[in-house]
C-alpha cells in the first residue's frame, strides 16, 4: 500500500476500556482460502455451491482454488448493492460505479460489519473500488495500530475526494470515525451529519475498522441523568461520555438522549441515529511525547521578522515554521487574529494593527493558528474556527521601538 494513502479508523461507539483490542475471531474468513477454510467448509461453502456457483464458476473459481488471501468469491458476493456495483468476477475487491442521480452501496467486511455509502449526485460517474489490506502492513505512527484493526479496507481511488460529503452509516450504530492524511501522523475525525444519523466522508481513505476497547486510553465512561431538561418524551434520560483518546490524538465527549426503559444497560452506549446526538472532538498534542505523532500537523514557529515602529500605523511581521495551514491565522498577544498572508507551509506575514503599535516596548504572544478540524470558515473571518488550544509555541515576541 502506498504510504500517502488516506486512511480512515472506525470504532464503535461501545464502552471503551484499557482491554486488549483485536479480534482473532474476526479474521478467519480473511485467511487464505485453500479449500480447507474452517469458514467456507461450513455455511459459506453451500452459499458457493449453489445459486452463486454460477459466478465463481469462472475466474473466481480459479482464485479460490489457489488460494487467494481473500476469499474473492465470497467478499464480492457479500457487497449487495441496490444501484450497479459491479462483480466482475476476476478480482477480490468489491466494485461500485456511482449511478447518475448517486446511490447506495453496502459492503460487509470479513469480520461481518455491515457499511453504508451514500453517495451524492455530485460523485455520479465515478469507478469505487473496496479491496482488503492487512493492517500490519501498514506503516501507522502508533505501531499497536498494527495489532489494533480487525481489518483494513482500501477505499479507491486513494485521494478522491466529494464536494458533499459521502454518508457513511454502520449497521451496529458505530459513532467514531478518524481519517488519517498520512499513516505516521495525527488522524482526524469525520464529523456528525446534521442529523445525527450518519457520518461525513469528505475525501477517500483505507478504512481501518477496530473493536471498540482499542479507542481509548483514559475514560470517564458513560453516564445517565435522568428526567434531563436536555431530553423529552420516552428519551427522557441524557447519556454522556467522556474519553481521553491519546493515541488518537483527540479528546471526546458524546450526548444523546435515550428511553431508559429500552437502555438499562448503559455500556450500550449512544450510536446514530439517537435522539439529540451530539460529538465533540478536540485536538491533543503528543501527550507530553506519549505519542510524537499526534504533535504532526500542528504548527510550530522558529522566529518572528520585522521592524516595528511605535506609532508608525499598521506594521507587518513574518513567521517562519512548520505546519502553517494556508487557513490559518498568525496571532499576538496569545490570541488576538490579525491579517495574514499565507506564503508556505513555513513561512507566513501579519500585519499588526496600528492599536498594538501605540508605544515603544514588546509585542508578545506572537504565534501561528490553524483552522479547527471541523471549522466552517477561516481563522480571518472568525477567531471562533481558530485551534487556539493548539496555537505554535513558545510564544514569540517582537521588539517595538
Amino acid at each position: 500500500m502506498k504510504q500517502t494513502q488516506f486512511r480512515l479508523l472506525c470504532a464503535a461507539a461501545l464502552a471503551c476500556t484499557l482491554a486488549a483490542c483485536g479480534d482473532d475471531s474476526n479474521k478467519s474468513d480473511a485467511s487464505v482460502d485453500g479449500g480447507n477454510n474452517t469458514n467456507d467448509a461450513g455455511p459459506k461453502a453451500g452459499k458457493d455451491a449453489g445459486p452463486k456457483a454460477g459466478k465463481d464458476a469462472g475466474p473466481k473459481a480459479g482464485k479460490d482454488a489457489g488460494g487467494d488471501k481473500l476469499d474473492a468469491g465470497n467478499k464480492l458476493d457479500a457487497s449487495t448493492d441496490d444501484g450497479g456495483a459491479t462483480d466482475d468476477g476476476g478480482t477480490a475487491a468489491a466494485m461500485y460505479h456511482v449511478p447518475a442521480n448517486g446511490g447506495t452501496f453496502h459492503f460487509t467486511t470479513d469480520s461481518g460489519s455491515k457499511i453504508t455509502f451514500l453517495f451524492p449526485a455530485s460523485a455520479a460517474g465515478k469507478d469505487i473500488t473496496l479491496a482488503s489490506v492487512d493492517p500490519k502492513s501498514v506503516s501507522w505512527g502508533n505501531s499497536s495500530f498494527k495489532t489494533a484493526f480487525s481489518e483494513v479496507i482500501e477505499l479507491g481511488p486513494s485521494g478522491t475526494t466529494f464536494a458533499t460529503p459521502i454518508k457513511v452509516t454502520f449497521a451496529d450504530g458505530s459513532l467514531f470515525a478518524f481519517d488519517f492524511s498520512d499513516p505516521a501522523g495525527a488522524p482526524d475525525p469525520l464529523q456528525l451529519s446534521s442529523d445525527g444519523k450518519s457520518l461525513l466522508l469528505k475525501h477517500f481513505s483505507s478504512l481501518a475498522v477496530v473493536p471498540p476497547t482499542a479507542l481509548c486510553d483514559s475514560v470517564g465512561g458513560w453516564s445517565d441523568v435522568a428526567s434531563s431538561q436536555s431530553c423529552s418524551g420516552a428519551t427522557s434520560t441524557l447519556r454522556a461520555f467522556d474519553a481521553k483518546c491519546y493515541k488518537f490524538c483527540y479528546y471526546i465527549h458524546v450526548t444523546c438522549c435515550v428511553d431508559p426503559t429500552k437502555t438499562t444497560n448503559m455500556n450500550d452506549g449512544c450510536a446514530t441515529g439517537d435522539a439529540n446526538l451530539a460529538i465533540t472532538e478536540n485536538r491533543y498534542g503528543s501527550n507530553g511525547g506519549q505519542y510524537p505523532y499526534c504533535d504532526v500537523g500542528l504548527p510550530t514557529t522558529s522566529a518572528v521578522s520585522g521592524t516595528l515602529t511605535a506609532a508608525g500605523g499598521a506594521q507587518d511581521i513574518t513567521l517562519t515554521g512548520t505546519y502553517f495551514d494556508p487557513t490559518g491565522s498568525v496571532i499576538i498577544q496569545g490570541s488576538i487574529v490579525i491579517p495574514t498572508v499565507w506564503h508556505s507551509a513555513t513561512s507566513a506575514t501579519g500585519t499588526v494593527p496600528a492599536s498594538y503599535l501605540t508605544a515603544t516596548g514588546s509585542l508578545t504572544g506572537i504565534a501561528y493558528a490553524n483552522t479547527l478540524w471541523n471549522a466552517t470558515g477561516t481563522c480571518a473571518a472568525s477567531a471562533a474556527d481558530c485551534d487556539l488550544a493548539n496555537r505554535s509555541s513558545p510564544f514569540l515576541t517582537q521588539t517595538i521601538q
